[in-house]
């Protein structure tokens, strides 16, 4: 596939200058950027995925992705039900250890209950050929916090919330990846944002917590850590290195925020984040 048609999927030229990198659309070291992040082989994806079509659903979008990709999901515990019917203000809040994948599998199996979905999705990802009718964009990154774009997307993330709409939100704003935490090195989320128990604040939504099982790679976790520019730009390697595996994932009990709302926020995000990860180990409930 030429570099015009994968650009016409993934706008890798303006990805690349997202993290400072410029250079011409043709040149040696754009194609030689294109296949280090994966551009061909995702295009390829997207091409026998046929995401082209613009009259299928969303979850149709996704389920044909994960199809040519290969990637069966299982849910080891609990019960998606807990979400909910359209109408009924919920968030839905989860660990994110594979950037791409458990958004998708979390947002298909929300949309199988309820067609009032909305995800908060990093920005990175607006370069990217996808269908956005249930995506508000916002760059965790430093220098864009408190950008109007990201400002414009909380605001709207409130409002679809208390108007009685599905939130689906991952509140480290970033991938799984090596963390220093209580005397161990360990692979999970980095410090979950603030944000959270700000939109509890304002819409005093109940909460759902996910949970999906695995991480990307060693070598992005790992150099994820030393840099947060190097792990967003393996994001497309990581997610075709998924092709033909097993995600597996868990889903708890609806939290009331009534009693949430009493805690102070630290105390509310440190709550939140321990019952999200205690889904991890659950008893198997397909056992």
């Amino acid at each position: 596939m030429e570099s015009v048609e994968c650009h016409a999927v993934i706008d890798s030229p303006a990805l690349a200058r997202r993290f400072g990198i410029r250079c011409a659309a043709d040149s040696i070291f754009q194609r030689l950027l294109d296949h280090i992040l994966g551009v061909f082989d995702f295009a390829d994806l997207h091409r026998k995925a046929n995401l082209s079509r613009d009259r299928i659903s969303t979850r149709e979008h996704i389920v044909n992705f994960r199809s040519a990709l290969e990637v069966s999901i299982k849910l080891v515990h609990g019960d998606t039900a807990a979400a909910g019917e359209s109408g009924q203000p919920l968030v839905v809040i989860s660990n994110h250890p594979y950037g791409i994948l458990d958004s998708l599998v979390a947002l298909e199996n929300l949309l199988t209950l309820r067609d009032d979905v909305l995800v908060l999705t990093n920005a990175m990802l607006s370069h990217v050929s996808l269908s956005t009718q249930h995506l508000l964009w916002v760059d965790p990154s430093p220098r864009y916090k408190g950008s109007p774009e990201n400002v414009r997307s909380l605001l709207l993330a409130v409002r679809h919330v208390r108007r009685g709409g599905c939130l689906l939100f991952f509140p480290a704003g970033r991938c799984s990846h090596l963390q220093f935490y209580k005397g161990k090195w360990l692979i999970q989320d980095p410090p979950w944002h603030q944000h959270l128990a700000r939109l509890l604040d304002l819409t005093s939504a109940p909460v759902l917590p996910m949970y999906f099982h695995g991480s990307n790679s060693t070598l992005f976790c790992v150099g994820g850590a030393v840099s947060a520019s190097f792990r967003s730009l393996l994001l497309l390697r990581e997610l075709l290195r998924r092709r033909g595996t097993s995600i597996q994932f868990a889903v708890g009990s609806k939290i009331s925020s009534k009693a949430l709302l009493e805690l102070p926020p630290a105390q509310r995000m440190r709550i939140l984040r321990n019952t999200t990860y205690s889904l991890g180990v659950v008893p198997n409930d397909t056992n």
